[in-house]
């Protein structure tokens, strides 16, 4: 008597089924470039106050002028996006995003207040933004 085994017609039937399968999971991003400009965001700002003198009809004085309290300065750069072809993007180089602060500093004459102006008190970084760039995905990903 002859025995029959399905094993071989499962084998092919399975490996029919899953070739397109493993061929369709790629692992390529699908990613391209999209340049943003830099951009400059100013905070609340705050009065320097100035100083009014009334001398005789005569009214001398200086301006109050608008302080920023901080401003945050995104440099150039790009993003990653959805593409179409098969490209990833890769970083070249990266920039600090700075955050800028501002203070009113009063002004003296001799011991006399005679206004007030706005002043740089602190540059530091708050964060990174990427270069990027696209490439052609290799063959396997």
């Amino acid at each position: 008597m002859r025995s029959f085994s399905l094993f071989p017609w499962f084998a092919a039937t399975l490996a029919w089924f899953a070739t397109p399968a493993l061929r369709a999971q790629d692992t390529c991003p699908r990613q391209t470039t999209e340049a943003r400009a830099s951009t400059l965001v100013n905070g609340p700002a705050s009065q320097c106050k100035g100083i009014d003198l009334r001398i005789g009809g005569v009214v001398v004085g200086t301006s109050n002028a608008a302080c920023p309290t901080f401003v945050v300065y995104t440099p150039a750069h790009e993003v990653a996006v959805p593409a179409t072809t098969r490209t990833q993007v890769g970083v070249v180089s990266s920039e600090p995003v700075l955050l800028i602060t501002f203070a009113c500093k009063q002004d003296w004459f001799l011991f006399i207040p005679i206004g007030s102006s706005c002043v740089l008190e602190n540059v530091r970084n708050s964060g990174v933004v990427h270069h990027l760039v696209a490439k052609p995905c290799t063959t396997g990903e």
